[in-house]
């Protein structure tokens, strides 16, 4: 079964590694990990003052974009040796954020892990492709106002604070709770994505984010 990950200080989504760049010897993995892709997400109750300002009632599916300008995207935790954590763990680290930039409005970084022996299985997995799954906790700081897609849908704009990256096993189901999912956007029309989260129907996309 899938994971639910909702949780009330931090929205998730997901990526996968791509495997060609990584540093096997150094424990390196290079990584993009948020885009100002259009995504589906559902409120939870997370955030109540944001949400509030932007007019989203609980439980209403939405569709979120996060804004990469100066100023709406905080990295200032991943920048000062960010947690590398293991399945969004506070207390499992398995690395450091080594470094961390928003490049043409994606958010890349620069993942080292460590020497443990839980750090080194987890790496292998990861280079191997065992275990490609990467997933970034965030928050939203600021609602900064509406936009219409290509298709006529309303799509809301966040300033945000980038907050943990993960290990996971397995990624969230894109169309529930808080969980995102930027290939399942790319791959399918607003309106399945839609149809999707109000019906509660289940998919496991898989794809490398790298390419956005």
């Amino acid at each position: 079964a899938l994971k639910q990950m909702a949780r009330a200080d931090r929205i998730f989504r997901f990526t996968e590694i791509a495997r060609s760049g990584i540093d096997r010897s150094g424990r390196r993995i290079p990584i993009s990990f948020s885009s100002e892709y259009p995504a589906m997400q559902r409120h939870t109750g997370a955030f109540p003052e944001v949400m509030q300002a932007a007019g989203i009632k609980i439980g209403a599916p939405y569709i979120e974009i996060l804004d990469h300008s100066p100023g709406n995207v905080d990295l200032s935790l991943l920048k000062n040796r960010g947690a590398f954590l293991d399945e969004h763990d506070d207390k499992d680290q398995l690395g450091v954020v080594e470094d961390v930039e928003i490049v043409d409005k994606v958010g890349r970084a620069v993942i080292r892990v460590g020497t443990d022996d839980k750090a080194v299985r987890r790496f292998t997995q990861m280079a191997d492709g065992i275990r490609p799954h990467i997933s970034v906790g965030y928050k939203y700081t600021r609602f900064l106002g509406t936009e219409t897609l290509p298709n006529g849908r309303t799509a809301y704009r966040f300033a945000t604070k980038m907050l943990e990256i993960s290990s996971v096993a397995a990624p969230n189901d894109p169309t529930v709770g808080v969980a995102r999912s930027d290939y399942f956007m790319r791959q399918n029309s607003l309106e399945t994505v839609l149809q999707l989260a109000l019906s509660g129907s289940r998919t496991q996309p898989n794809d490398e984010f790298s390419d956005v």
